[in-house]
Order: C-alpha cells, then sequence, then structure tokens
C-alpha cells in the first residue's frame, strides 16, 4: 500500500497511532535506500500528528546506529535536539 493510502486510510479510520509507525518504517527504508531527505520528511511528518511519533522517540533517533547515515542533515539534526 502507498503511502498516501495510508495517510487516508488512518485519518479515515482514526487511527493516527497506525500511520506514525508506518511513517516511521517508512522513513528507516528510506534511510537504507539512501534517500536522507525522504526519511527525514517522513520522520518530521509523524513528530507532528496527534498521536505522536510512538514507534521511534528522539531518544532512540539520536542512540540507535540504525539512523546513523541522518546524521549531520540538519533537518534530521533540528529533529531530534527537540525534547521528547
Amino acid at each position: 500500500m502507498k503511502m498516501r493510502h495510508l495517510r487516508a486510510e488512518a485519518r479515515r479510520s482514526g487511527r493516527m497511532v497506525d500511520l506514525s509507525s508506518a511513517l516511521a518504517a517508512a522513513a528507516y527504508v528510506d534511510v537504507r535506500l539512501g534517500r536522507r531527505d525522504v526519511a527525514v520528511a517522513r520522520l518530521s511528518e509523524a513528530f507532528q500528528l496527534p498521536a505522536g511519533l510512538q514507534a521511534v522517540s528522539r531518544a532512540l533517533l539520536r542512540a540507535d546506529p540504525s539512523w546513523a547515515p541522518l546524521r549531520g542533515h540538519p533537518g534530521f539534526e533540528r529533529l531530534i535536539a527537540e525534547h521528547d
């Protein structure tokens, strides 16, 4: 299912937690594929949802080496500088 379909379904069903988890998972895939800008955009969107991002915390993003390819990216640095 494409991300826009997931967004529409989450909004329709009121399950924004599912959307934040899907965005985090998609961001991880984007990191692995080298799509840093897309990954940061997805994480930023997930943190802005009313349900917040429950699949990943800012502390985890700072500590987990899986997200290391995003270090140094200005958007990622701004995102992880904020408090949980």
